[in-house]
């Protein structure tokens, strides 16, 4: 008779997905719609960052128990990528750059009517996938021909 002894190990727990970091900063002048004049700021783990896009478009969205709090979206001019170190500025053609943040409820009343300019401070891709694992950038947004601006900085990074 023969008799096979397998020695085993337990196995090992999944590692659970990283959770995405981020913080994000806004002030708004007296009078400006969509901050109220007020400023403010949000982080993980209170806040839930999620990223979507490209190396030319990017956007993020912050929420709170699944309820939005604030979107911010930002685009490279038509045909462009975007870049560590390099500004954008939205000034209404079609074919340049976009910046368009809501937040609170609040939104310019034509989201095509903003006018800015936003900067991008950090841009890390993974090399394998192109997909964004890191993302900053300091952003100015004036709504609808207003001259009173939010102005915040945004960072994600998926950890």
């Amino acid at each position: 008779m023969f008799i096979a002894v397998f020695a085993t190990t337990p196995a090992q727990a999944a590692k659970p997905a990283p959770t995405p970091t981020g913080s994000y900063s806004y002030t708004s002048d007296s009078g400006e719609y969509i901050g109220g004049g007020g400023s403010g700021s949000l982080a993980t783990p209170e806040y839930n960052f999620i990223l979507s896009g490209d190396t030319s478009r990017v956007s993020i969205g912050i929420n709170k128990d699944f309820s939005p709090q604030w979107s911010i979206a930002l685009e490279a001019d038509s045909g462009q990528q975007l870049a560590v170190g390099q500004s954008y500025s939205d000034n209404l053609d079609s074919d340049s750059a976009r910046v368009y943040v809501s937040g609170n409820g609040r939104g310019c009343s034509d989201d095509w009517a903003t006018t800015g300019y936003f900067t991008v401070t950090t841009l890390q891709t993974d090399r394998r996938t192109g997909a964004i694992t890191e993302f900053g950038a300091d952003f100015v947004q004036n709504c609808d021909g207003d001259t009173r601006a939010l102005s915040g900085s945004v960072h994600y990074k998926a950890s």
